[in-house]
């Protein structure tokens, strides 16, 4: 009789990315690099379009725990964060701010108001750039 082989398994899990071959690490390391590239270049975008109405841009990239405002600027009367999208699609604009980042977005608001105090009222602003171009600005967005 015939002994029966087991296949033997690699005693560590697949490398995040490695999918069984289909979809190499170096190509996903290389579409994640290309996505962030691709938002840096449309927050740049959209900084510049508010600086050169004549706002100040007073942070990129607020960070906290569950939460990042890509844009916080102002201007004599009021600060605006602004959400940036990077898209391909252009038919269901609506469909990229969900009701889920809507909230996400006011609790970090909420934080960067704690740690920036600000007398002046604010509004949450949401713009979309496809292929290095503004597509258009959603101003006063709110989750209602």
């Amino acid at each position: 009789m015939h002994k029966r082989h087991r296949k033997k398994f690699p005693s560590s899990p697949p490398v995040k990315g490695d999918l069984g071959g289909l979809f190499p690490l170096k190509f996903t390391t290389t579409m994640n690099n290309y996505l962030k590239e691709k938002g840096r270049r449309a927050e740049q975008l959209i900084a510049s379009h508010y600086a050169q109405s004549g706002h100040r841009i007073l942070h990129t990239n607020y960070t906290i725990h569950g939460g990042e405002l890509d844009i916080v600027a102002e201007n004599a009367d009021e600060m605006i964060f602004i959400e940036v999208k990077a898209v391909d699609r252009t038919n269901d604009l609506h469909e990229y701010i969900t009701p889920t980042k809507l909230s996400t977005l006011q609790r970090t608001i909420e934080n960067y108001l704690r740690h920036y105090p600000s007398k002046k009222p604010f509004r949450l602003d949401v713009a979309f750039v496809k292929e290095n171009s503004i597509l258009c600005i959603y101003k006063n967005v709110t989750n209602n």
